[in-house]
């Protein structure tokens, strides 16, 4: 059997806290704006299969930061992934 924890009402609230705050900070400002530098958050595209394009998690274009919890963001880098992929190797 395993052994479950008795959290106390405040260990519950600290965790809780943590976890909104961990959201908040894995979320956009309002119109997909970073929390860092004000830039653009995009979902870059990083591989093809059968004509579609897969795409990464939502970053900031001008610092990297990323963001697990963005909604709606524009998708974008195509252009930059298929020159890569045009790109001669040697």
């Amino acid at each position: 059997m395993k052994h479950i924890p008795n959290f106390s009402e405040e260990d519950i609230k600290g965790i809780s806290q943590a976890v909104k705050e961990m959201v908040e900070k894995a979320t956009p400002l309002p119109g997909n704006k970073c929390h860092d530098c004000e830039g653009e958050v995009v979902k870059k595209a990083q591989s093809l299969l059968r004509g579609k394009f897969g795409y990464a998690v939502p970053e900031c274009r001008n610092c990297g930061r990323t963001y697990l919890y963005a909604e709606n963001v524009r998708s974008g880098g195509t252009e930059e992934f298929l020159d890569l992929l045009n790109k001669p190797y040697f």
